[in-house]
């Protein structure tokens, strides 16, 4: 890569995750202060350590009686439009009959503390990006991007169907209750 391409490829991800790089968090552990919103993450959802550069930060939701694993929650920031975002998310799940996860997702929009909040929810075999993952049947995306002056702010809780349903309306008070700087 020459040393143009390198330098600007460093400007444009330093756009890209600018909020980031103020991510902090507040008073307690589950206060996270992301650019000009803050959210507060579910008492009993636990901190993981991060292993990804993309990622701002992640938490575990316990699982659900008889599920193996547990909800996985990550806020992040991306390139690209919402719609491209939300194409992405829908495009890492499958159907077992071959159908088409868009049309059997869901999407909402709203306005909360003085930005636009774009809900999606997905299910299906979840084909997870991180390297090493094998794709996991009966699994539920519940997700959130907030649009700031700053950039996207991306919610985004997957895991296996019952755990995300049990933790559902914590996900959703978690982002219905955003508040603005």
């Amino acid at each position: 890569m020459t040393k143009k391409l390198c330098c600007a490829s460093l400007i444009l991800l330093t756009g890209l995750f600018g909020w980031q790089n103020r991510v902090a968090a507040a008073d307690d552990d589950q206060t996270l202060k992301l650019g000009p919103v803050t959210i507060v993450v579910p008492k009993d959802w636990t901190r993981k350590k991060l292993t990804s550069t993309i990622i701002a930060h992640e938490f575990a939701a316990p699982a659900a009686k008889d599920d193996k694993a547990d909800g996985r929650f990550t806020v992040s920031s991306a390139g690209g439009s919402v719609e491209q975002n939300i194409d992405r998310w829908y495009g890492q799940f499958t159907q077992e009959d071959g159908g088409d996860t868009k049309k059997r997702g869901k999407t909402e929009k709203k306005r909360i503390a003085g930005h636009t909040v774009h809900f999606v929810e997905a299910s299906g075999t979840y084909r997870d990006l991180r390297p090493s993952t094998s794709p996991q049947k009966d699994y539920r995306l519940l997700g959130a991007i907030i649009e700031t002056d700053d950039g996207n702010i991306f919610l985004k809780f997957v895991g296996p169907k019952r755990t995300i349903g049990e933790h559902e309306k914590a996900f959703r008070k978690m982002a219905e209750e955003l508040k603005t700087k």
